[in-house]
C-alpha cells in the first residue's frame, strides 16, 4: 500500500512543508502533526485538493523529494501516467535510497499495459528499478512485479539472464515474504495481465490453485483491456452504472457522448474597455478646446466685435457743462461744441452697434459688481460710472457668438459621443461574454452528466453480444452477419460447425495513425465473423460506427473446401492463411488485434453464464480452428 507521511494541520487539514510551525491557511501555531495518507486511494475531490497542496511544496522547493513523490503517486492514482512518470523520475533522482520510489516509478511505467506492449527500453528500465528496489529491501510487491515482468518476457521468447531468479522462484520467495494490504489490487490496477501463465501465478498468490475462467470474468477482462487505448478525459470515466449503459441504447445519447467527450474549452472572456481612456481623452480635448477658445476670443476682441462702453452717452450739453467757457472766446466755444458734438455722435454710433450683455459698477466701497439683468434708467443715473460689455450687432455679432461657443459645443458633443460609444461597446462585450459563459456552463453540465468511457465500452460490448439480455435488447452482431450471408445458425449447429466472433476497437485515427484519443478509438468497432460450415468457410468483416444502431454491410469472402488444401496459422500476426492446392494463399483471415481480446467474448465453458455462453459461437480462435480443421478433413474424406 502506498503510504506517504506528511505534515498536516490538525485544525484545517492543510498539508504543510517540513519545518513549518504555523498553518498558512488557518494561522494556527503548533498544531502540525505527522499524518499518513495513500494518494492511490484519493477520490477525485481529494486528489484535486492534495495535488494543489503538493504542487505548492514543489514550487516552493523543487528538491523536496517527498513532495515530488507525492505528486507522482497522486497522478498514478488518477492514471495520468505521463505526469506520474515525470514526477517519479524526479523523486528517483532526489531519493536514490528509497525502494518504494523505485517500485512505484516502475509500476507507473506500465501505463496499464501488458508486458507484451512494452518497448525493450521500457522493459530494461523497469527491470533496473525493480532490481534496485529489491536490493535495498525485498518487499513482497517488488517481487510480484518482477515475477510479472519476467514471466511476460519469457512468454515473448526474450531470454532472462540465468543469474536472475525465474518467475517461479520469485513467486516462491514472495509467498514467504510479509504481505501488504491491497498489493495485488494495486498492481492489477496499473498492469494489464494477458498472459495465462502470469494469471495462474497470481491466482496461486491469491490462494486460488485452480482459477476459474468463467464468461463474465472474460467479458470483464476484455472491457478492461481497452482502458489504455485512450486517455480518460475525466477520473469518473472508470466508473460504470447500469442506468447509464441503458441510456446509451439511444443513438442521440451516444452522439452527445462524443460531442461532450472532452472538458469544454474555457470561455474566452473579452475585457471590457474602461472609462479612464475616454476620460483622459476628454480632458485632453478640453485643454485643446480651451486653447482654441482663447485664440478665438482674442480674434474677436482684436476685431472689435466685443467691447466695453458706458451705460449712458453724455449729451453735447452735458459735455459743454464740463468745459469752462468763461475765459474762452466765441470762436473757442464754437470749436469746443463741435468737438463735444463729434464725441457724442461717435459714442452714440458705437452704442447703437452693440448688444448689451452685462454691466459692472463700483459701489461706495469701490467694490466692483457685475450684473446681467435688465437695468432701469434711474439705476443708470445713480451710477454714472457704470459700464456695459457689449457685442456688435448683425452678422459680426452672430459670428462672434459662434466662434466663442464653437469649441465648447464641439467638445461637449464629442465627449458625449465618446462616452456613449464606450458604454455601447461595454454592453456589447458584456452580452457576448455572458453568452459565452452560458454556453460553457451548458457544455460543462453535458460533460459532467454524460456516460463514462467505461459505460460506453460496456454498452458496445453488450450491443455486440446477444440481444436478449435484460440490459440491451438490440444488436447481436453474429445474428446480423449470418442474416447478411443468408446462413441459418441452426444449420451450423446441426452440422457441428462453429461461428468465430471478435470485435475490438482500433487505437488509430481515421488516417491510420496511432491515437489515444477516445474520440478516435471508441467511434469505430471492428467486427469479424468467420463461419465453418460443412462444405465451405465464410469470412465477414467490417466496421461499426458506434454512434448509430445501423449495423454495417460486411465484406464477405466464401471459400469452398474443394478449393482449400490446408490452413496455416500465423500466430505472430494473428492471421489464418487459407492455402490452395497450388500452395498459394487464397485468403487471409485476421482473427485478433495484437494481444487484445475481443470486446465481447462468447465461451462454451460456463453454461451458467447466460450472457456469454453459446454452443455454436465462440471467441476462442483455437476452438474455432480445431472445428474448422475437423470440418475440412471430414469434407475431404467424404
Amino acid at each position: 500500500m502506498a503510504q506517504l507521511t506528511v505534515n498536516q494541520c490538525q485544525v484545517c487539514g492543510k498539508i504543510l512543508a517540513p519545518g513549518v510551525t504555523e498553518c498558512g491557511k488557518c494561522h494556527t501555531k503548533h498544531s502540525i502533526q505527522p499524518a499518513t495518507v495513500n494518494p492511490l486511494r484519493f477520490t477525485a475531490a481529494e486528489a484535486a485538493e492534495y495535488r494543489a497542496e503538493f504542487q505548492e511544496q514543489v514550487a516552493a522547493c523543487p528538491k523536496d523529494s517527498n513532495a515530488q513523490f507525492a505528486m507522482g503517486l497522486t497522478y498514478l492514482g488518477l492514471k495520468n501516467y505521463e505526469l506520474a512518470d515525470e514526477y517519479m523520475m524526479k523523486a528517483v533522482q532526489l531519493t536514490p535510497s528509497n525502494p518504494d520510489v523505485y517500485y512505484y516509478a516502475a509500476l507507473s511505467m506500465f501505463h496499464h499495459r501488458s508486458v507484451m506492449n512494452l518497448s525493450k527500453a521500457e522493459m530494461n528500465r523497469i527491470e533496473e528499478w525493480l532490481n534496485t528496489a529489491v536490493q535495498i529491501q525485498p518487499k513482497r510487491k517488488f517481487l510480484i512485479l518482477q515475477m510479472i515482468l519476467r514471466q511476460g518476457m519469457s512468454s515473448m521468447g526474450i531470454n532472462v539472464d540465468t543469474d536472475k531468479l525465474s518467475p517461479a522462484e520469485l513467486m516462491k520467495q514472495a509467498r514467504v515474504t510479509a504481505q501488504e494490504e491491497d498489493e495485488l489490487q494495486e498492481i492489477e490496477q496499473h498492469v494489464l495481465i494477458t498472459d495465462e501463465k502470469t494469471q495462474i501465478l497470481l491466482d496461486k498468490l491469491k490462494g486460488n490453485e485452480e482459477p476459474s475462467e468463467g464468461g463474465s470474468r472474460l467479458l470483464e477482462q476484455a472491457i478492461g483491456s481497452y482502458s489504455n487505448f485512450c486517455d480518460m478525459p475525466r477520473v469518473t470515466d472508470y466508473e460504470c452504472e447500469t442506468d447509464n449503459i441503458i441510456r446509451l441504447a439511444d443513438e442521440e445519447v451516444r452522439q452527445d457522448f462524443f460531442r461532450n467527450l472532452y472538458y469544454p474549452p474555457e470561455p474566452n472572456i473579452e475585457p471590457k474597455p474602461g472609462y479612464l481612456k475616454p476620460l483622459w481623452r476628454s480632458i485632453w480635448k478640453c485643454l485643446v478646446a480651451a486653447f482654441v477658445w482663447v485664440i478665438l476670443v482674442a480674434i474677436v476682441g482684436t476685431c472689435d466685435w466685443v467691447d466695453g462702453f458706458p451705460a449712458h452717452v453724455e449729451t453735447v450739453q452735458e459735455r459743454m457743462e464740463q468745459v469752462n467757457t468763461k475765459k474762452m472766446t466765441k470762436k473757442e466755444v464754437a470749436a469746443a461744441r463741435e468737438r463735444a458734438q463729434a464725441a457724442y455722435e461717435k459714442e452714440a454710433a458705437a452704442d447703437s452697434t452693440r448688444t448689451r450683455l452685462c454691466y459692472m459698477y463700483k459701489d461706495e466701497a469701490k467694490k466692483v459688481h457685475f450684473r446681467s439683468r435688465n437695468i432701469s434708467e434711474e439705476e443708470i443715473l445713480a451710477q454714472p460710472d457704470m459700464e456695459y460689455l457689449g457685442m456688435a450687432k448683425g452678422w459680426r455679432g452672430w459670428m462672434g457668438i459662434i466662434l466663442i461657443l464653437l469649441p465648447i459645443v464641439v467638445w461637449i458633443i464629442a465627449t458625449i459621443a465618446r462616452f456613449s460609444s464606450t458604454a455601447a461597446e461595454r454592453k456589447k462585450i458584456s452580452d457576448a461574454n455572458d453568452e459565452r459563459i452560458d454556453l460553457f456552463n451548458q457544455a460543462m453540465d453535458a460533460y459532467n452528466t454524460r456516460p463514462s468511457v467505461e459505460e460506453f465500452k460496456a454498452f458496445c460490448s453488450l450491443f455486440a453480444g446477444p440481444n436478449d439480455t435484460s440490459i440491451i435488447d438490440k444488436g447481436d452482431f453474429v445474428k446480423e452477419a449470418l442474416r447478411q450471408a443468408k446462413i441459418s445458425e441452426k444449420d451450423i449447429q446441426n452440422g457441428n460447425g462453429k461461428v468465430f466472433f471478435s470485435c475490438y476497437f482500433m487505437d488509430t485515427d481515421s488516417n491510420g495513425n496511432d491515437s489515444t484519443n477516445p474520440g478516435d478509438t471508441l467511434r469505430e468497432l471492428v467486427v469479424r465473423v468467420c463461419v465453418a460450415m460443412r462444405d465451405s468457410i465464410v469470412y465477414m468483416h467490417g466496421v461499426w460506427d458506434t454512434a448509430y444502431d445501423q449495423f454495417p454491410i460486411l465484406d464477405q469472402e466464401r471459400l469452398l473446401y474443394s478449393q482449400i488444401a490446408n490452413f496455416r496459422n500465423v500466430a505472430s500476426y494473428s492471421t489464418l492463411e487459407v492455402i490452395s492446392h497450388s500452395n498459394s494463399v487464397l485468403a487471409k483471415i485476421i482473427y485478433a488485434f495484437g494481444d487484445y481480446p475481443s470486446l465481447f467474448q462468447y465461451q462454451s465453458l460456463d453454461p451458467d453464464d447466460t450472457l456469454t455462453y453459446n454452443a455454436t459461437r465462440t471467441s476462442d480462435f483455437d476452438e474455432f480452428y480445431n472445428s474448422l480443421v475437423k470440418m475440412h478433413t471430414a469434407y475431404v474424406k467424404s
